[in-house]
């Protein structure tokens, strides 16, 4: 029996894969062309792009001996000496301006023609006579790039390098910005930081060159942050290693200002939430604040407390349902009290695949904060509804679908042709398509957003989900119990008038599942507010067609109708009075 030692090796076949694959895209490879001249030394880089080649030069010490040549740009991996490159760990990163074209490199009497795709792992080194100081890295694309592709590459690599150490230039315009020339929210010995809850993407610098925009909800806070001392990243050089202590640092500043501002705040955005649950879940959340974080959403984006959990057996009989926001069968059943709801963010935002996974993690966690909090907390109010939690609340509450709510609730929207109406319902619908008629003109008037308004038809419908609803493009049917509500004047007309804007805020069919974004609250906002009152004007409208008709029709007119005709008549007299003592 023998026994020899051995060493792991590598085809070469490996190092061709690793030049061709590390490169995601051309403006990531010019970024490690503009790490490498830091690290050289330089006190400035200039590239040229365009369509079909793109030149990098800097004046670092570039590469000054055959050992060199052969150390550190033949040989992929050679390991950097402590303290002698800024960025470089692995001497890999020059592969990635080879994947794309071929490579002239020019450095002091050294040139090396580098074609990847057409001569493989060999290059030819050439010595000059003449001296070339620094580095240039010219290279002809293998591809061409479109001009709209051109654009996008110099859009990313602005963002890429804006906070370079040294002044970095594309096609002569200046790209980078030293840190200590910019005003920022504030600084120590770790990073300069500029945050805000409203940013949905924390852009993370290492020494000024992006590592990775990163979801604000992954820190509770978005914005941009430069890091003065080198934080410890991946291969890949697109994300910061776990277990680096700069960063660890970093972080927990982000999360103590996060902290303070979340708790000043009476409504959280997705990436505070977020955060609040990462914390919930490792049982690191306060045990007095944890029952009360608002960190579920509901199927109208409503926020919650988690312990309204608690309050599902007795208010929505033990039943819970998982769904996409805007649900409008969902939406009715929960207004029923039928069944609770959360959305499918809440679902992911706890890591959970399922409802019964969802409610297994909350228990988990609060069985956590138990056994770490002091035992006073837990006889606190608030200590309490955790320990409820804790102890098999999830037993009492039933996860179901919508088959099941389609036995409570019909999701059928009907529309009534002119056969199907009463003699009274033609005459609220007459005089509801009139105020539509003329609310679609005030609209138009108030030229807001430079929006468009279009005639549309108005029909009544029976629906048990919705108030109304529309194509989007051509039609509109009001609930036939909803417009009844202008039997009683000019507060139902108005609230009819709403509905009809509503209805109008929507460029396509609202009968399924569908969200109201912030542009559509703030349209509906801002129109039912507006000046020039188009829905007041339409529902004035309303009330004066709706009473006409009834009396055309040999009808009852309502007080409440009358109303209105009051309201005007007093007015009439105000005015006919001002104008008399004006004379």
């Amino acid at each position: 029996m023998t026994s020899t030692k051995r060493s792991f090796g590598m085809h070469p076949n490996l190092l061709f894969d690793v030049i061709l694959r590390q490169a995601g895209t051309l403006q990531k490879a010019l970024l490690e062309g503009v790490m490498n001249a830091i690290d050289a030394g330089a006190t400035e880089c200039r590239i040229t792009l365009d369509t079909h080649s793109f030149t990098l030069q800097d004046d670092g010490r570039g590469f000054q001996s055959h050992q060199e040549i052969e150390d550190f740009f033949e040989t992929f991996g050679t390991p950097h000496e402590e303290g002698d490159a800024v960025y470089g760990r692995f001497r890999m990163g020059r592969g990635q301006m080879m994947a794309f074209g071929r490579n002239i490199w020019r450095s002091r009497q050294f040139e090396m023609d580098v074609d990847i795709k057409n001569s493989g792992l060999d290059y030819a080194l050439t010595e000059h006579a003449d001296i070339f100081d620094g580095t240039r890295i010219s290279a002809e694309l293998y591809e061409p790039i479109a001009p709209s592709e051109l654009e996008r590459i110099k859009n990313e690599l602005r963002k890429f390098v804006a906070w370079a150490q040294i002044p970095v230039t594309l096609n002569d315009d200046v790209l980078s910005r030293r840190p200590e020339e910019a005003k920022w929210d504030f600084e120590d010995d770790n990073a300069w930081y500029s945050l805000s809850a409203d940013r949905s993407q924390l852009a993370v610098y290492n020494l000024g060159v992006l590592v990775n925009s990163f979801w604000s909800g992954r820190f509770g806070m978005g914005g941009t942050i430069v890091t003065k001392r080198q934080v410890e990243i991946n291969f890949a050089r697109n994300d910061i290693q776990s277990t680096c202590p700069v960063f660890r640092k970093i972080q927990d500043e982000i999360k103590k200002r996060a902290g303070v501002a979340t708790k000043k705040k009476t409504k959280l955005n997705d990436a505070e939430r977020d955060m609040l649950v990462r914390d919930f879940l490792a049982g690191e959340a306060d045990i007095q604040e944890a029952a009360k974080l608002r960190v579920l959403t509901d199927v109208n984006g409503r926020s919650w407390p988690i312990d309204k959990l608690l309050s599902v057996g007795h208010q929505f009989g033990g039943k819970l349902i998982v769904v996409p926001r805007g649900d409008q069968m969902v939406e009715t059943a929960q207004r029923r009290g039928i069944a609770f709801s959360i959305d499918e963010a809440t679902l992911e935002r706890f890591g959970a695949t399922d409802g019964h996974a969802f409610l297994a993690r909350i228990q988990s966690a609060c069985n956590t904060m138990m056994q770490t909090m002091p035992r006073n907390a837990l006889f606190t109010a608030k200590g309490v509804l955790v320990q409820r939690m804790a102890r098999g609340f999830a037993d009492h509450i039933e996860i179901v679908d919508r088959d099941y709510l389609s036995a409570f609730v019909s999701s059928d929207y009907i529309a009534l042709t002119h056969k199907d109406l009463t003699a009274d319902q033609k005459i609220l619908l007459d005089a509801v398509s009139t105020a539509n008629s003329v609310l679609v003109t005030a609209l138009r008037r108030t030229g807001y957003e430079d929006r468009e308004y279009t005639q549309r038809k108005v029909y009544l419908g029976t629906s048990e989900t919705a108030l109304a609803w529309t194509d989007g493009t051509s039609n509109i049917w009001v609930e036939a119990e909803h417009a009844r509500l202008l039997r009683r004047g000019y507060p139902g007309a108005y609230q009819i008038a709403l509905t009809l804007l509503h209805e109008h805020l929507h460029s396509g069919p609202d009968t399924g599942t569908h969200e109201h974004d912030h542009s559509f609250f703030q349209g509906f906002h801002d129109l039912s507010g507006h000046p020039a009152d188009p829905v007041g004007v339409a529902a004035t409208r309303m009330v004066k067609i709706f009473a006409a008709r009834l009396r055309r029709h040999g009808k009852k007119v309502s007080a409440k109708l009358l109303e209105q005709d009051d309201a005007d008549l007093v007015i009439e007299e105000t005015l006919k009075t001002a104008e008399a003592q004006d004379a």
